[in-house]
């Protein structure tokens, strides 16, 4: 008879072993958020760093870090491959927007949002808009790997 354990493991959340967690043949960008267990980001994390230095799944065309030029809505349905939660505040901003694709007021929509992260490389609270970077007014990217992310829950 299995011991009840006082703390959830990996396979106790998914009912798998770790290992049929962190082999996908193709891994998505993830966006975790603060409850998330410690271990089970680390084990997807580490699957995520494999994937991406494999080109595996939509890592070869993922623009999250390199920047993808917005020329519209279609950018974001047709073509860009970004973080989800970038990819929902880029397609909120330009509804918002009229459609414009300038991105001069991003920044400024997402430090209104207050959508807060904790950045694991340096130990900081901060809010989303400061891991994105507007360039030339129509390219969009973070400045940190999404697995550096760890969002809070609103």
């Amino acid at each position: 008879m299995p011991v009840a354990s006082s703390s959830p493991s990996r396979s106790s959340i998914s009912g798998r072993p770790p290992t049929a967690i962190s082999s996908p043949k193709a891994w998505p960008t993830p966006t975790f958020y603060r409850n998330l267990f410690v271990d089970l980001r680390q084990e997807l994390s580490g699957a995520t760093g494999e994937a991406r230095q494999d080109g595996r799944g939509l890592w070869p065309a993922d623009e999250t870090q390199s920047g993808a030029k917005v020329e519209g809505r279609p950018t974001l349905t047709d073509s860009a491959v970004l973080l989800p939660k970038l990819f929902r505040r880029l397609a909120d901003y330009l509804q918002l927007n009229d459609g414009d694709p300038s991105l001069d007021g991003f920044r400024p929509y997402l430090e209104q949002r207050e959508d807060r992260l904790f950045v694991l490389s340096s130990g900081q609270w901060t809010g989303f808009d400061t891991v994105v970077e507007v360039t030339n007014g129509d390219t969009v990217r973070l400045n940190r790997l999404p697995e550096d992310l760890v969002f809070d829950e609103k």
